[in-house]
């Protein structure tokens, strides 16, 4: 199975947030971090592939990757915006009771405004951070008790490598998660 798309969007007032730091009395940059809404009007060009099939009867593939292009009217860069993103998952079903997953995520660079204030709220000097590129690895499991129930477990950056959703705003790192599904 395959699927492309192209789509072009014109967006009034794009939502767009970068962050004010103002050091608190403590010194922690973390606790003194504010959002700030920077809206912008933006065309936004996106090209979109999915590809997904069967090795063999038991292990199958999956894999996903975007690509979009950013022209504002105000802003520089679209702000924690990645330009890529991608998924790549290998499967394996043991006798459709067990299905097992690993899935390789990837975040493009994103450039991040933040505006540091060293002395107070009148004296703040805006910078361009750019936060890497971020490769993600998570394992999967579901086990079908039956037709109608099942249990999963999920297990997200299996690297414990931590990286930074938004600017001095730290991702779970390890994050685990556990559920069942039950379906009429």
């Amino acid at each position: 199975n395959y699927v492309l798309s192209a789509s072009y969007s014109i967006v009034n007032n794009m939502i767009l947030y970068s962050n004010v730091v103002y050091p608190d009395t403590a010194g922690f940059v973390e606790r003194g971090n504010y959002f700030m809404i920077t809206p912008d009007d933006a065309e936004v060009l996106n090209f979109h592939g999915e590809i997904s099939g069967k090795f063999s009867k038991r292990m199958s593939f999956s894999t996903s990757a975007n690509y979009y292009k950013y022209t504002l009217s105000a802003n520089e860069y679209a702000w924690n915006k990645p330009d890529w993103d991608g998924r790549f998952g290998l499967f394996y079903n043991l006798r459709d009771k067990i299905i097992a997953g690993a899935e390789v995520t990837a975040l493009g660079r994103r450039k991040l405004m933040v505006s540091k204030s060293p002395t107070g709220w009148m004296t703040l000097e805006p910078q361009v951070v750019e936060q890497p590129v971020h490769v993600n690895l998570g394992l999967s499991a579901e086990y079908r008790y039956t037709r109608i129930l099942s249990f999963w477990v999920k297990v997200d950056n299996v690297s414990w490598n931590r990286y930074y959703e938004w600017a001095y705003y730290p991702s779970q790192m390890f994050n685990f998660m556990a559920g069942f599904s039950y379906s009429l």
